[in-house]
């Protein structure tokens, strides 16, 4: 079933996506900058490191969401690693 598929119908990239998208990217690099003498000697660093990732991953996902499937998926892993 997932060769009838194409790839391209799961993402699509086009100006305001590209563009919220490197919003997420700036955003996600500002937090990581800010962040690093905080939590350098945190006991729970790579959890975190992996939570911030995670977020913006999702986040782009749902920028670039081709279908109401992707959208919700990505939708509702932001919503559990916001929680």
């Amino acid at each position: 079933m997932m060769d009838m598929i194409p790839y391209h119908s799961y993402l699509r990239i086009d100006a305001l996506s590209l563009f919220i998208s490197a919003t997420v990217v700036v955003f996600f690099l500002l937090t990581l900058v800010y962040s690093l003498r905080f939590i350098a000697n945190a006991a729970h660093r790579a959890r975190y490191y992996a939570c911030i990732t995670l977020t913006a991953l999702a986040s782009i996902g749902v920028a670039l969401a081709n279908n109401y499937i992707v959208l919700l998926v990505c939708w509702g892993f932001l919503g559990l690693l916001l929680y």
